[in-house]
């Protein structure tokens, strides 16, 4: 068996190479949309500067499963390798941010001596979830690297990154997939064309969304309750809203169809105040979205808002036509 990485052959070549050459660069930023592959990638190329054998052919880079690294990596049993990400505190909630606390912990494990007499490695998944605190104290280790350190910092973009800490990092882009590549990273499985549209060139966001339970039922309720949109079905909206509650993914995947709905009906029309309310609606989706995340609200919570807006825009469409 062997892992493999997909699509992002640019991105890999850019870092193997330097990796195989004399100068190497400490620090890196893996910059990409949420479930691209990055932290996929990360940890992959770990396992390559902590020893592990691999392969590179067709831009595809792929390390045997049963590599003894890569095991340990993947089970955190690693001496030389952190991962870095929000920790649950005493009561089992999980912040949300990266605590300064967590990244102190980081800079002393690169103050150790390394394990296996190689680099240490340390990758922060996701520098969007540092606080003001703990990105000051990640810059104390971009600053003043110690010898045969590599600090891997994966960035999604859904926060601003203070410039001290990009100037100090070598950047690498990781784009959306196209389908050919999506299909690969699912090898074989039979894929929903619908999903393969909504997840949005992520194999991430395609594998969960796949993999989620009563996910295609919940696209087929939202479409039979929009069916003579600018209507909606009020008998329907109960369900709806049942099978949205279920889950952040349920929620999520929602969302996204309520997303691409509004950007395909914008493009649709001939009316150019329609198509600006639509464009109004699908931001105030994502601002909905965004701030629901920032405020932990609960999934009944959020289902109700997402519904509202679905509610007003055809309110207002209803009284324009």
């Amino acid at each position: 068996m062997m892992e493999k990485l997909l699509g992002h052959d640019i991105a890999v070549s850019a870092f193997l190479e330097r990796f195989n050459s004399s100068r190497f660069p400490h620090a890196w930023l893996f910059e990409g949309p949420v479930g691209v592959g990055k932290a996929h990638a990360a940890h992959m190329l770990a396992s390559v500067v902590l020893g592990a054998d691999y392969q590179l052919g067709d831009g595809t880079l792929t390390v045997d499963d049963g590599d003894e690294i890569a095991h340990k990596i993947s089970t955190g049993a690693h001496p030389d390798f952190r991962q870095v990400q929000r920790a649950p505190d005493n009561n089992g909630k999980l912040p949300q941010a990266i605590s300064v606390d967590v990244i102190r912990d980081m800079n002393g494990f690169f103050e150790l001596r390394a394990a296996q007499g190689g680099y240490r490695v340390a990758i922060v998944d996701s520098v969007d979830e540092l606080n003001s605190n703990s990105a000051n104290a990640l810059l104390k280790t971009l600053e003043e690297p110690p010898e045969k350190c590599l600090l891997i910092l994966i960035h999604h973009g859904s926060a601003s990154l203070l410039p001290t800490i990009r100037s100090r990092c070598v950047k690498l882009n990781f784009s959306r997939l196209r389908d050919a590549g999506l299909r690969a990273c699912l090898d074989g499985e039979d894929i929903n064309e619908e999903l393969l549209i909504l997840c949005e060139g992520s194999p991430g966001r395609l594998r969960e969304m796949t993999a989620l339970d009563g996910g295609v039922e919940l696209l087929r309720d939202l479409k039979t309750a929009l069916a003579d949109w600018p209507g909606i079905s009020a008998h329907r909206m109960p369900s709806v809203m049942a099978k949205i509650s279920k889950s952040e993914l349920h929620l999520e995947l929602a969302s996204s169809f309520l997303a691409k709905k509004f950007s395909d009906m914008a493009q649709s029309e001939s009316s150019g105040d329609s198509r600006s309310l639509y464009a109004s609606y699908w931001s105030r989706l994502y601002n909905v979205r965004t701030k629901a995340r920032r405020l932990n609200l609960d999934l009944a919570e959020q289902s109700s808002q997402l519904l509202g807006l679905l509610r007003d825009l055809s309110n207002e469409m209803r009284a324009t036509a």
